[in-house]
C-alpha cells in the first residue's frame, strides 16, 4: 500500500471519533472511488464481507461499469472507518444518479449485492455534500 496516498485519504477523513486502534470520521468524507482505490495495492477495505469477497480489481471493474452508465452522474466512496496500519475502510457507496435504488441495486451481482440501498443515509449521520444534478438522487448503497 502506498502510505503517503493513504495519509491524504485519512487527511480528507477530518477530525476522529477515537475507539481502539482507530477511528471513525465525525463528518463522513465522500471520495471518488478511483481516488479511494488509488494506492490501496489490492488492500483497500471495501466490499469485504459480502459473499463473492471480490478483490479490489473486481470491484473497480464493477463502478467503472456503473459511472459509465448515462443515468449516473457520481459514485463516492464514503469513508466510515479509519484504523492503524490500514487502508481506510468503507461499508458505504454513493451512486447519484437519475434513477432509483431498485434499478441501481440491480446493477450489483448477486454475491456484491448490497444489503441496503436508500435514498437515505441509512445512519443518518453528517456527511461531505455532493453536487446533485437535478433529476438525480443520491443513492446510499450500505454493505454489511
Amino acid at each position: 500500500m502506498n502510505l503517503e496516498k493513504r495519509e491524504r485519504l485519512i487527511e480528507r477523513c477530518g477530525e476522529l471519533d477515537l475507539f481502539g486502534g482507530g477511528g471513525a470520521p465525525k463528518i463522513i468524507p465522500l471520495v471518488p472511488f478511483e481516488e479511494f482505490f488509488d494506492g490501496a495495492e489490492g488492500d483497500a477495505g471495501i466490499l469485504c464481507n459480502v459473499p463473492a469477497a471480490p478483490d479490489d480489481d473486481a470491484v473497480l471493474t464493477l463502478l467503472r461499469e456503473i459511472q459509465s452508465r448515462p443515468e449516473v452522474s457520481d459514485v463516492c466512496i464514503a469513508i466510515t472507518q479509519v484504523e492503524d496500519d490500514c487502508w481506510p475502510f468503507s461499508d458505504t457507496i454513493v451512486i447519484v444518479a437519475s434513477t432509483t435504488p431498485e434499478t441501481v441495486s440491480s446493477w450489483f451481482p448477486d454475491d456484491m449485492a448490497p444489503d441496503e440501498c436508500s435514498a437515505e443515509t441509512g445512519d443518518h449521520f453528517e456527511h461531505q455534500a455532493l453536487n446533485i444534478p437535478e433529476g438525480s438522487q443520491a443513492i446510499w448503497l450500505w454493505f454489511d
